[in-house]
């Protein structure tokens, strides 16, 4: 192998996530000392490194299983030996071939110098034919002679409390009830997929009658099992992380055909294959617009995508921009569209994704669909209302995705009322925390227990949001989990208002304001709030959020703390065009009023007549205070404080008291308010 060709195949490789940290000459051949990451248990043999290489090459290689030719006897190997799987849960597999009549020799110069290569040293053929098909083709074996298993039957089962295994270290170890042995009629023989024990060992010059075994094992399992007795193999190592159960058969007759074309022998015809959990291939479908999207790729076409794809073995089929892809049985990590992305474009090439500045739009389509400019309109709806947000006062708070099963029930469900919002909580299969077994419906429930936890812990004042993901929507089985998905706003106020002198507890007003402020920049419209009743919130405190005439939220006291939650989803997308107004140089001039108007007034209506009346130079207007007059029953102050000023000048007294005076005639026309 040439010097040239070396480093090609060194940069390659890396290039494709297969790190070389060394690269080193052993007599006439090459060791490429590879770094493979725990999610690549494929890579960790002869070939599948050498497919990856070939693949990002483009260099012909026979994906296809080894087919050794293979002379077996008239025995049959069911009347030699026979297997039990008693935890079909560990074990889904168990292969077994016979070979009987052999000479224990030491391996051929070319088996020795292979394996001294890879750090491996030679023991006998016998044993030496099991380390090459683990170091070839990814599958650990192992070797029991015959004669030593009593009865010529293996069991499969979990090991006895108190059982005791002498191990092939020379260590005697005292087995776990958790840990999977294969045992004859009488004991255990190994700890499953990490040590054998010495007891049925092959004896070098001795054995006479071998037992191949092959199997597959839980990785879980053999994890546990692996770390309680302080042990690491070469066969525990590719176990723990998913070897390929459909290459049992292949390791078996190699290292089969290795055995009797040194050793000789008489190989039983047939195999015993206990197969209790046949494989079934998953099928991941790609959509090439998701591929360009994450990967920042741009003329990678459907067909360069796919020809990687069938290099890696993975029988891509093309059905327009999209490909369905079957996951062959030795990539146990790739289960989503996301990673064939990352097959595909690691093959491709990391370097030829583009390096470029961010678009000039200023947001680039974090929320990836088959139409970005919708993605980048959502998303820039969802940073404008965290900006508005932190500006309000209000503190980003990332809560856990993850809740318990009812987390829900305290707000009483479908807050906010949405025609889609699915009945119960989506479960994941394999819970991080088993009180947090479900996906959240609403970002509310996280927020509130960040409230609690703040009020514990002291603080006097608690103003939190959160933008993020919830699961509340129903989809036809086998849907894009992605139809499943909204993207919520909820904030949280409670104890005294924020930056508020003298000191006062915050409400349901002050939350109010901040949405409206939050949603008037977010979707350059002024929201309608409209009284509403959930069962949870406190009476009278319950307003429905509708922007552009459509609902979108809800908003209210719930217990001591003002809630709100949102759908960001619901705005509009499309906003006008951004327009700066130069700041006024010259003071404003702040006017106080009070009206008295009659209960079924809202503040929102006021608040609509001074926007629509045409005031001059009023800049803004806020409400100060609601309250009661004794002296007047029936009717409800109104304080509310307008602030006026003129671009050009300092306005006069004069000037601001005439729009006073003509926004209290508007009040009164329309409400019948006096002062």
């Amino acid at each position: 192998m040439n010097a040239e060709f070396v480093d090609r195949l060194a940069f390659t490789a890396n290039e494709i996530g297969l790190e070389i940290g060394l690269v080193e000459k052993a007599g006439a051949d090459t060791v490429f000392d590879a770094d493979v990451t725990p999610n690549r248990p494929d890579a960790m043999n002869h070939r599948g490194f050498a497919r990856d290489l070939a693949a990002a090459l483009e260099l012909p290689f026979a994906n296809e299983r080894l087919r050794p030719k293979l002379e077996e006897g008239k025995s049959r190997v069911e009347s030699l030996a026979s297997v039990t799987i008693e935890v079909p849960d560990r074990c889904h597999r168990f292969g077994l071939r016979v070979i009987r009549g052999v000479s224990s020799l030491p391996s051929r110069e070319e088996w020795v110098r292979r394996m001294s290569a890879v750090g491996l040293k030679p023991i006998d053929a016998l044993v030496d034919a099991t380390n090459i098909s683990l170091w070839g083709i990814g599958q650990p074996l192992h070797a029991f002679d015959a004669d030593r298993v009593e009865g010529s039957r293996l069991v499969v089962r979990l090991a006895k409390k108190g059982e005791k295994l002498l191990c092939l270290d020379g260590v005697e170890r005292e087995l776990h009830p958790e840990d999977v042995v294969v045992a004859d009629a009488r004991r255990a023989l190994s700890i499953a997929g990490v040590l054998g024990g010495a007891d049925s060992a092959i004896q070098v010059g001795k054995t006479k009658n071998v037992l191949l075994e092959a199997a597959w094992w839980d990785p879980v399992s053999i994890r546990r099992t692996a770390r309680r007795h302080g042990l690491h193999t070469d066969a525990s190592h590719r176990y723990e992380r998913g070897a390929d159960i459909e290459a049992i058969p292949e390791g078996l007759a190699l290292a089969a055909s290795l055995i009797l074309e040194r050793c000789g022998g008489d190989l039983a015809a047939g195999m015993i294959d206990e197969y209790p959990r046949p494989f079934a291939a998953r099928r991941v479908r790609l959509r090439q617009s998701r591929l360009l999207a994450l990967s920042g790729l741009s003329g990678l076409s459907v067909e360069r995508s796919a020809g990687i794809l069938e290099r890696l073995g993975f029988g891509p089929a093309v059905e327009g921009n999209e490909i369905e892809a079957s996951v062959p049985s030795w990539r146990p990590d790739v289960s989503l569209e996301e990673d064939l992305v990352e097959e595909v474009v690691r093959i491709h090439g990391y370097s030829k994704i583009p390096s470029e500045l961010p678009p000039s739009e200023r947001l680039s389509p974090l929320y990836l669909s088959d139409d970005p400019g919708e993605a980048r309109a959502l998303r820039e709806i969802e940073e404008l209302a965290a900006d508005q947000a932190r500006e309000a006062g209000l503190f980003e708070a990332m809560s856990f995705p993850f809740v318990a099963a009812d987390s829900e029930d305290a707000l009483g469900g479908n807050l906010l009322a949405k025609e889609t919002f699915r009945p119960r909580a989506l479960l994941v299969a394999n819970p991080l925390d088993a009180s947090r077994p479900a996906l959240r419906r609403l970002v509310l429930p996280g927020l509130l227990e960040a409230a609690s936890l703040n009020h514990r812990s002291g603080r006097r004042s608690i103003a939190l949001f959160e933008v993020g993901r919830v699961w509340d929507r129903e989809a036809a089985p086998g849907a894009d989990p992605a139809q499943t998905e909204s993207r919520h706003f909820a904030a949280v106020l409670a104890g005294a208002a924020p930056d508020e002198f003298p000191a006062r507890d915050s409400d349901v007003l002050d939350l109010k304001g901040m949405v409206a402020r939050i949603l008037e920049a977010a979707a350059g419209e002024v929201p309608e709030f409209i009284p509403a009743v959930r069962p949870r919130l406190s009476p009278g405190s319950g307003l429905e959020i509708a922007v552009a005439g459509r609902r979108i939220g809800i908003l209210g006291r719930l217990g001591n703390a003002a809630v709100a939650e949102l759908d960001l989803g619901g705005l509009p997308r499309s906003r006008g065009a951004l327009a700066f107004r130069e700041y006024s140089r010259f003071p404003a001039a702040d006017v106080d009023i009070t009206v008295a108007c009659r209960p079924g007034v809202a503040w929102g209506e006021i608040f609509e007549a001074v926007r629509g009346g045409g005031l001059a130079d009023c800049e803004e207007a806020i409400l100060l205070k609601l309250f009661e007059d004794p002296a007047r029953p029936g009717t409800r102050n109104v304080t509310l404080r307008l602030a006026f000023r003129a671009s050009d000048r300092t306005l006069s007294l004069e000037e601001v008291n005439r729009e006073r005076d003509r926004l209290m005639a508007i009040l009164n026309e329309k409400f019948g308010v006096t002062k």
